[in-house]
């Protein structure tokens, strides 16, 4: 799963000519977590959008379930996501990195994930748009898949990462043939890999704020 990322996104670098400007209404943050805004991307640009998809038929602006990720393999039969999957609402969430725990001697330890380039990781996402009038606003789901084997070890998923020759085709794509892009080997090895390293556990509290939460933890 991703629960937890940074956006500090400095330079969009070669993604700048597909996505577009970074939306205004979306604050620099180290540590967002589910329920924030976030920055999404999709064929028309970038907006602000709830962490957390609520689908369009839900009778309320709220979930009983968590709704920040959707699982791979099973999205396209969820009713949670189907409905913005048929409807092809798509949508790429870039990154910094993002923070996974790892189980521990009965314990949990963070670890930071990003990529050395500094390039940003940019996420495959579904988004779908809830109620009408001043109510109405739009929210986003991170699409996840099995982690690559070099991290498994931290944890057993990560998010489904989408390369930069296949991100026109994500965006604007039929839902038949983005199916193929859901598949374990959408990301080849030679083309993304991450690196990591333990931070503090002060990142487990939602509230802490800045750029040391994503800072190589310091051995005692």
């Amino acid at each position: 799963m991703c629960g937890r990322f940074a956006n500090h996104v400095q330079d969009m670098g070669r993604w700048g000519d597909i996505l577009g400007d970074w939306p205004d209404e979306v604050a620099v943050s180290y540590n967002i977590a589910p329920g924030a805004d976030i920055a999404a991307f999709t064929k028309e640009g970038g907006a602000p959008m709830r962490w957390g998809l609520v689908p369009a038929w839900s009778k309320t602006a709220s979930t009983r379930y968590a709704t920040f990720n959707a699982r791979s393999e099973s999205l396209i039969g969820k009713p949670a996501f189907r409905g913005a999957w048929n409807d092809g609402q798509r949508c790429l969430i870039p990154l910094q990195g993002y923070y996974e725990w790892q189980t521990l001697n009965g314990g949990k330890q963070p670890y930071y994930l990003f990529v050395a380039s500094g390039e940003p990781l940019v996420c495959a996402g579904l988004w779908d748009q809830w109620g009408s009038g001043p109510e109405q606003f739009q929210s986003c789901t991170m699409i996840i898949r099995a982690a690559s084997p070099a991290i498994a070890f931290i944890h057993p998923r990560m998010p489904l990462f989408v390369p930069l020759f296949n991100a026109r085709e994500w965006l604007e794509g039929k839902p038949d043939s983005c199916a193929e892009l859901l598949g374990p080997d959408v990301t080849p090895a030679n083309e993304l890999e991450l690196g990591y390293y333990p931070v503090s556990q002060q990142v487990n509290n939602p509230r802490n704020e800045g750029a040391g939460l994503c800072a190589p933890l310091l051995a005692r």
